[in-house]
This record gives structure tokens, sequence and C-alpha cells, in this order.
């Protein structure tokens, strides 16, 4: 699965040349972080939840749902025990 690091809501050229290459999502933050990492040589793990959707020509935000806070929750909730675990 390819994340690009670029914002292309709202353009449905770059949301057909991306898909037509593999990308799969948009992820801005955790992509800077991936980089960081790499470059100093770290282990880093990332944990995403999807709220807007741009597929099918159209921009589904789901920012604030509840159905993303639930999932927030969940992802929270998962890594506690994982850290808890080590």
């Amino acid at each position: 699965m390819l994340y690009c690091p670029l914002i292309i809501q709202g353009d449905g050229n770059k949301v057909r040349d991306y898909s037509s290459r593999g990308i799969l999502g948009v992820e801005m933050e955790a992509s800077a972080l991936m980089s960081v990492a790499s470059f100093r040589g770290v282990d880093l793990a990332v944990a995403l939840a999807v709220s807007d959707e741009l597929y099918k020509g159209k921009w589904n935000p789901g920012f604030g749902s509840k159905k993303l806070k639930r999932t927030e929750r969940l992802l929270v909730k998962a890594a506690l025990e994982t850290l808890i675990s080590l």
C-alpha cells in the first residue's frame, strides 16, 4: 500500500493520476516522521485512521464523525496496551 504525502483533495486529475500509480491514501504527518526515522535509523510504528475519503470523484469528509472518534479510541487503547506490554 502506498501513501502519498501530498494534498490532492478536490483535484480530480491528481486523484486519477495517483490512483493509477497505486497510491491509496494521502498522509502528511506520519510520512514526515517516517522520513526522519529512516534518516536517523530508528524504528517507528504508525497507526492510521481514515477520516476523509476521496474516490468515485466525490469528497466525503469524515473528520469529526462518530466512526472516526470510535476508531481513534480503539487505536489509543491498542497503543497503550502495546506500551504496557513492553
